[in-house]
């Protein structure tokens, strides 16, 4: 038994977040909370391999039978973590850039995060979207846009979504971690760009809103430069900030992994937000766990808004129910399937949730 945690336990890395006083094990880039005790555990095992189970006991303090105990149940922990296939909020992943890419572009870029870039970017673009306002105004058609190239536009805001996402990675880098890829996947049935930054699970919690808060910021940026090169034409900076403030308003959403969750989870200091607030009403119910303010108030937050959406798309299957077969379209035709399958997955999420 003892051979095989040794075993086990050279495959994994640990970490200390000393700031928060907080200790992970880490397994293809997969970080678990462990306790202090684990963590000086498995650390002396893996720096003196081929002990025995008496200089282990000596070292802890421990029984041979609390020795024996611990080792078989940590070596159990530590091959389920090894051995099980750890699933991910984002689903057919597809890699866009991958980390060797995403650390040197990175690198070259990490000297852009300091808070006086952020103002001076913010200012400026404060001082433009005023003077697009004041344009459109005084020519009393602000609901009305015209002459705006698409073709352009589209990946336009196809390299925003990348900037943003690249944000994240630069900030990462600027830490001193290594970011992983920046891909594209599935969040429930939504397409959604990512970037792999579990590394800065060991930074301490305002390094980590800092990390989560720069893809925003890239963002604000990579419009700032948009906005220099295309200012003569207004109609067409007039979309895309709309589009940047519907990108930056979903970012901040707090009841799905986006930024503003991850900002909010790491401020309060609940980590497994998400997860924990599914079942927190039920527990507190059954009083498993106690009051806690912040998660009454979320929880109920975030059902409210799984069952608006909810209501959303079934009162939009009174359109995809009652079709007219010999004037189908292939929009309609797929925005009817799309929102079958959506509320599908949403029944089916809401049922797993008061499984579990």
């Amino acid at each position: 038994m003892l051979e095989r945690f040794t075993e086990n336990v050279a495959a994994v890395q640990l970490h200390h977040n000393q700031s928060e006083e907080r200790y992970f094990i880490e397994f293809n880039n997969n970080f678990f909370l462990i306790s202090e005790f684990t963590f000086g555990f498995i650390e002396y095992v893996k720096k003196n391999p081929g002990l025995n189970y008496g200089s282990i006991g000596n070292q802890f303090q421990l029984s041979p039978e609390e020795t024996t105990f611990i080792v078989e149940n940590l070596n159990n922990e530590v091959h389920d973590i090894i051995s099980t296939e750890h699933k991910s909020s984002v689903k057919l992943k597809i890699t866009l850039l991958n980390a060797r890419y995403v650390n040197i572009i990175s690198d070259k870029l990490k000297f852009l995060i300091r808070p006086s870039l952020l103002q001076f970017i913010i200012g400026l673009l404060a001082v433009v979207a005023m003077y697009i306002g004041m344009y459109y105004y005084l020519k009393g058609h602000i609901t009305k846009v015209t002459g705006v190239n698409y073709y352009i536009l589209y990946p336009i805001f196809l390299c925003t979504l990348i900037i943003h996402e690249l944000g994240h990675s630069v900030a990462t880098k600027r830490f001193n971690l290594a970011p992983r890829e920046i891909g594209f996947g599935l969040f429930f049935i939504l397409p959604v760009l990512y970037s792999n930054i579990s590394c800065i699970w060991v930074l301490n919690k305002e390094k980590r809103i800092i990390v989560n808060l720069s893809g925003i910021f890239f963002q604000l940026f990579f419009t700032l430069v948009m906005s220099i090169i295309f200012f003569a034409h207004k109609e067409f900076l007039f979309v895309l900030y709309n589009i940047n403030i519907a990108v930056i308003f979903f970012s901040l959403f707090p009841f799905i992994k986006t930024d503003g969750y991850w900002v909010l989870s790491d401020f309060f200091g609940k980590p497994n937000l998400f997860e924990n607030s599914n079942q927190y009403l039920y527990k507190l119910f059954k009083k498993e766990v106690k009051f806690d303010l912040f998660y009454f108030f979320y929880s109920i937050a975030h059902f409210i808004f799984i069952f608006y959406v909810l209501s959303i798309f079934i009162r939009n299957m009174s359109g995809v129910l009652d079709i007219d077969f010999h004037n189908i379209t292939y929009v309609s035709l797929f925005k009817g399937i799309y929102s079958l399958i959506f509320v599908y997955f949403l029944i089916n999420s809401i049922i797993s949730k008061f499984k579990s």
